[in-house]
């Protein structure tokens, strides 16, 4: 008889954490570690290389733990970056918690009726006061996709330092041991700040996520035998080969073997299909697993020491393994490299063979030699002669920069990079490339590491030179974030020997000071204190800074005329501060007011400011005429940023089925049935994660069950055109498509690409999610969320690449 494939749906999954009913999920020993350490109390956290079943490892925790009886809320963090703000984001998060725990009180009405400026405090007194007092019973709390990438964001630092402090202060009050948490991500203990480092190392327990052995993989082979019964076997221990069990890797594979679909299966037709999927060109602009690993490797600011060290581990050099190295563990979080027995190795033959000695050339940044560079400037002298020495000498600026900039990057050490940034300082046009470096190029953590020095005399001068550049630069507006950036700035200064010639006492001085009446300031102490502090730290040094931050505190006492002024020495000292007091300005009625009674008095702040309409008196707030790039919207949430909306106040407008002759005039009561509620859109929410096709979209609704003849519709559309659905809402809440994930959370995951309002056009999109009847007939009765942005990126070199991993921050994150 003929050996016929016969094709059926496809049990593999590579794009998602795994179904609960899955009967390919791997159980392996640290689900029974993750489940122990958590009802024991105690901090768990699994933090791994992508794609290693993460995700699929919190969603059967999280169900385990809610059959047996406890409150769970399961919250992903994907999607949110540098581009969200934090207040935002707390409250995003505790409106997730609502979502999840179902507790009484409203996010949105507590928020707004709390006065401590402290947002971390805030979130630390929801816990206490509300989650805890709430809910009865055991509580658990699962976080997942902590990254290296958001590490630093004010929102994730402070989450991390509230996790902390919750568990410190367990022996204080035990009705905190209710609580439990665990978290998931790309991330180690060891690129943590300070105490959570130290917290984490000593008081967490590391669940380890490995591959799965032999052992344990055996059902996906027996899958196969289902599919292939001759060769099923010998198909699953070749893929095994170069998988080495790693989760994703092992179901890409499985599935793109059962996708093909081809009775014709051999070792060699394996190893053709491993390299299409994952080595060729044009798979590798569009494998998720291999981007993500890519991205860690190449934006790593001491690239090519990087390269340096994997270069060594592919040569089978054997490196010990050294979890206090941050390259080591950039490499091990990356997935490509892994320790066993204590030595570095590449992690299976996949990635041997993409991240391969071409790759790597390929990518190292260059070498230049110092010598050669200048041998050639030299001869470049002699061949221009004095008629080209104004050319030859910029040309020599920016190649002496050029090298500085290398040696910044190759820095083994902070002395090094200080010495780098004050030889780019010192070079005449080439200043803004040392400020990139620093605050741009590097991490929160890394600038704040730049002034940790262990012999700060020995580059006094560079020090001071990177310092008087650095922290008057206008992006240190007072924040707990900056004002701590800026007394590690100080902290060495202290430490040098007197010179009347470096004036590195006045300057440690001028900024404690500055920081002193920024304390004072967002503490809502002395004004009086503040102003003194202020007033010194000026006559150290005319820093634009401290005329702005003393001109926020003359406002705040309603001194317009002082504020005025100090915002103008600001802007002449530096225009760059221009932006902020404009800011500034226009959200402040009054000061706006008295800035146009005075206006020929501050002629230059009435030069950037927007015009009022009308001339003001002592008592009527001004109109602001808009002009294209400045429009008065004194509204603190005002932004472009796609972020949880606050919850919307539905507009409704009567089903077409309703219709009379007569003028329809609309009285809610009159149409008891529509069903009402309130949206909040939890995924997708970030512009910096685009979506690649698939997407999860997902949303919190407050209005309970809808009726049988109702469900949801999502819709994606370019800004001012039609919001156009992305799925045939009558089948997809029929059929279930439409999930309910949550107590009132539910997800669609649907492919946007061939959508009316996307047509596999890459760029920014709005969405939303609305109620429409979809029974007897289709119709939109006008109940709709605000909408937030997302971003798509069309498959192909066009679009950016496909993830095919889900997309736009939802949890289509691969077997993560």
């Amino acid at each position: 008889m003929k050996n016929k494939f016969t094709k059926t749906s496809n049990p593999f999954i590579a794009n998602g954490a795994l179904s609960p009913d899955s009967p390919l999920y791997v159980e392996r020993s640290t689900d029974q570690e993750l489940y122990t350490t958590i009802q024991a109390g105690q901090l768990a956290y699994v933090f791994t290389p992508h794609d290693m079943g993460k995700s699929s490892l919190a969603s059967r925790t999280a169900i385990r733990l809610r059959e047996e009886g406890s409150h769970v809320a399961n919250i992903t963090l994907s999607g949110i970056d540098d581009s969200s703000d934090t207040e935002h984001l707390y409250q995003w998060f505790i409106k997730r918690l609502k979502a999840e725990l179902n507790f009484a009180t409203q996010p949105t009405e507590w928020w707004k009726q709390q006065t401590s400026s402290k947002l971390g405090e805030r979130l630390q007194t929801f816990i206490s006061d509300v989650v805890l007092a709430e809910v009865d019973g055991p509580i658990v709390v699962l976080i997942d996709e902590f990254h290296l990438r958001n590490k630093d964001l004010p929102f994730v630092k402070e989450l991390l330092n509230t996790i902390v402090w919750y568990y410190q202060e367990r022996s204080n009050r035990p009705e905190f041991k209710r609580l439990s948490i665990a978290l998931f991500g790309v991330l180690s203990p060891e690129v943590l700040a300070g105490k959570n480092q130290q917290f984490f190392l000593e008081m967490g327990k590391a669940i380890k996520l490995k591959e799965f052995n032999r052992q344990e993989a055996q059902k996906f082979a027996e899958q196969l035998n289902t599919l292939y019964p001759d060769k099923g076997t010998a198909i699953f221990d070749r893929i095994y080969y170069w998988t080495n069990g790693h989760p994703y890797l092992t179901q890409r594979l499985c599935q793109a073997v059962t996708e093909i679909g081809d009775v014709h299966w051999n070792d060699e037709r394996v190893d053709n299909t491993m390299r299409s999927l994952f080595v060729s060109s044009s798979s590798q602009s569009h494998e998720s697993n291999i981007q993500s690993a890519k991205r860690l490797l190449e934006e790593s600011t001491k690239k090519r020491q990087l390269f340096n060290l994997y270069q060594q581990i592919l040569a089978n050099e054997p490196i010990t393994e050294n979890n206090t190295s941050p390259m080591q563990n950039r490499l091990k979080l990356s997935g490509v490299v892994t320790a066993e027995n204590g030595v570095l190795k590449i992690r299976n033959p996949i990635y041997q063979t993409v991240f391969n000695e071409n790759w790597v050339n390929n990518n190292k940044p260059a070498n230049w030699n110092r010598r050669l560079i200048i041998t050639l400037s030299l001869l470049l002298l002699v061949a221009l002669g004095a008629t080209g020495f104004y050319t030859f000498q910029q040309h020599q600026k920016a190649v002496a920069a050029e090298v500085l900039v290398n040696d910044f990057h190759n820095a083994a050490t902070s002395e090094e990079r200080i010495v780098s940034l004050a030889g780019l300082l010192k070079i005449s046009g080439h200043e803004d490339k040392a400020r990139k470096l620093f605050f741009e190029e590097l991490s929160y953590d890394d600038q704040l590491g730049l002034f940790d020095l262990s012999d700060p005399e020995s580059v006094a001068e560079e020090l001071v030179t990177v310092v008087s550049e650095f922290y008057q630069d206008s992006r240190l507006v007072n924040n707990e974030q900056n004002n701590t950036l800026l007394r590690t700035m100080a902290d060495p200064l202290t430490k040098l020997e007197y010179s009347s010639a470096l004036h590195s006492v006045e300057l440690e001085l001028e900024i404690t000071q500055w920081l002193r009446g920024r304390e004072i300031y967002l503490t809502d102490g002395e004004v009086s204190q503040a102003i003194q502090a202020y007033d010194i730290a000026i006559r150290m040094n005319n820093n634009p800074g401290i005329y702005f931050d003393r001109g926020l505190m003359y406002a705040r006492e309603g001194r317009f005329e002082a504020a005025l002024d100090d915002f103008v020495a600001a802007i002449n000292i530096d225009d760059s501060w221009q932006g902020k007091i404009q800011q500034t300005i226009t959200e402040n009625p009054d000061l706006y007011a008295a800035l146009w009674s005075q206006a020929s008095s501050y002629s230059h702040l009435a030069g950037v400011v927007p015009t009022p309409t009308h001339t003001p008196t002592e008592t009527a707030t001004p109109t602001i005429t808009p002009s294209p790039t400045q429009t008065f919207t004194p509204s603190p949430t005002a932004t472009s940023t796609p972020l949880p909306t606050n919850t919307p106040v539905p507009t409704r407008v009567l089903p077409t089925a309703t219709a009379t002759s007569a003028p329809a005039v609309f009285v809610p009561s009159a149409t008891p049935s529509l069903p009402t509620g309130e949206f909040t859109l939890l995924a997708p929410l970030s512009l910096s994660d685009p979506s690649y096709g698939v997407t999860t979209f997902e949303w919190a609704w407050s209005g309970g069950d809808l009726p049988s003849d109702y469900g949801f519709e999502v819709r994606v559309w370019k800004e001012g055109r039609f919001q156009a659905g992305v799925h045939n809402a009558v089948l997809d809440n029929q059929n279930g498509t439409v999930k309910k994930v949550g107590s009132d959370t539910y997800q669609l995951t649907t492919d946007i690409s061939g959508a009316a309002g996307v047509q596999t056009t890459s760029g920014v999109y709005n969405w939303t999610v609305a109620v429409v009847r979809i029974s007897p007939d289709y119709a939109d009765i006008g109940e709709v969320a605000n909408s937030v942005q997302m971003r798509y990126a069309a498959p192909g070199p066009k679009g950016g690449g496909g993830d095919g991993k889900g997309g736009g921050g939802g949890k289509g994150v691969g077997i993560d």
